[in-house]
């Protein structure tokens, strides 16, 4: 990348515009077109999408252009120190943005210290390399080789570049690395699923970090109860979504990786009765009218619980049933009765006022757990699982 299309591309990432970039840079646009077309030919990528007037980044461009302005307040200060070290030797102002095939014409020819020998490493005949180095030196202010007839020697100022200049092309390498292994993952996008509970405490870091390893990935997001997360996963709707599962059971075709275990509560409100028990059974809420989400949110969860509360004597049919969690922590708030829920998923909905009682049944354990469609083999997948077990504390990868 030479420093025309370098001053190019930073003006288009500044503007987002073809016409106010060569403005900026005092180009005209077809010479700006010319230069970022000649860019993306060189690095065999491509950077940049049109849609009209305005002007996109592809992925790998957008991480170019991050990069570019790091690594140019790199060069700035391998400018500061060559200046320093040559200080009467400056000729005007030097410029700030580098010229990365001068700088490695430069970087060769340091260690060769022959133009010969350095000219046939870089491919090049002596007159192209000589009008690098001449030009390099001019944009830079400073002389950085002593030349003679028979010998080629580093200046106080070369010397000071040359300490510099090969970390700061081994990063500009790196990340046309990086940019290149970007520009070859497969474009798409993930869909995930959730249901608000523990899986929002650690979601914004995981979606972070997922961004910073697979930026070629979009994340959408759908919120689903808990009778819609299985149906939505099998049926295509999304990717994988976080959900809730029974005695570990879930549907055939969905493959699962349990998160986190927790318990279901009592919640009631500060003031009821039971707020102020240590712990509880469930024959223990024999006698409180029992309030439950419909089957419409809680699906499988229904029938799990309908079979559980036979089995310690309490009817489930005669719950009050509620087809909105707002309407639900109100009613538990207001004092209308006692439900067995997730801290988490109380939380949030807004009930953190309730107080909520451990159960010492052992039936009241349940997993978080994130479940996919088999054969799970969708773009960025299995990193993010991969990154749900890593940051949720207490995740088992099974």
């Amino acid at each position: 990348m030479d420093r025309r299309q370098l001053r190019c591309f930073l003006a288009l990432g500044e503007h987002l515009q073809f016409t106010r970039a060569a403005q900026a840079i005092g180009l005209t646009q077809p010479g700006m077109s010319y230069q970022l077309a000649s860019l993306e030919a060189d690095l065999g990528l491509t950077l940049i999408s049109r849609v009209g007037r305005q002007v996109h980044f592809t992925p790998s461009g957008g991480l170019l252009f991050r990069e570019l302005k790091r690594l140019c307040l790199g060069y700035r200060d391998l400018l500061t120190a060559c200046r320093a070290a040559a200080p009467g030797e400056r000729r005007g102002e030097a410029d700030v943005l580098p010229d990365f095939r001068r700088l490695q014409a430069f970087l060769v020819l340091a260690r060769r210290l022959n133009f010969t020998k350095a000219a046939a490493e870089l491919n090049l005949t002596q007159s192209a390399l000589s009008y690098r180095i001449t030009e390099l030196e001019r944009a830079m202010g400073c002389r950085l080789f002593l030349r003679s007839s028979r010998v080629v020697e580093l200046t106080e100022g070369g010397y000071a570049c040359f300490r510099m200049v090969e970390p700061l092309l081994l990063a500009y390498e790196e990340v046309l690395r990086r940019c290149q292994c970007l520009a070859s993952q497969e474009a798409g996008s993930l869909t995930l699923g959730f249901l608000g509970g523990i899986e929002m405490y650690y979601l914004p870091g995981i979606l972070r970090e997922f961004a910073r390893i697979q930026p070629a990935t979009q994340v959408q997001m759908r919120y689903l109860t808990l009778a819609a997360m299985m149906p939505a996963i099998l049926g295509g709707e999304i990717d994988c979504g976080f959900t809730i599962l029974f005695d570990h059971a879930y549907p055939e075709g969905v493959e699962v990786v349990p998160l986190r275990q927790e318990r279901r509560l009592v919640m009631v409100a500060p003031d009821h009765p039971l707020a102020r028990a240590g712990s509880l059974r469930l024959k223990d809420l024999k006698g409180f009218q029992l309030l439950s989400l419909s089957s419409e949110l809680s699906g499988y969860g229904m029938d799990f619980d309908r079979q559980l509360f036979a089995r310690h004597g309490l009817d489930h049919d005669k719950a009050l049933l509620f087809s909105d969690f707002p309407s639900f922590v109100v009613a538990i708030e207001s004092g209308q009765g006692v439900a067995i829920q997730p801290r988490d998923t109380t939380d949030g909905h807004g009930g953190q006022r309730l107080v909520g009682v451990e159960l010492e049944d052992p039936e009241m354990a349940f997993e978080y757990a994130l479940a996919w469609a088999i054969p799970g083999d969708r773009q960025g997948l299995q990193a993010f699982c991969d990154l749900a077990v890593a940051m949720i504390p207490g995740a088992n990868p099974g």
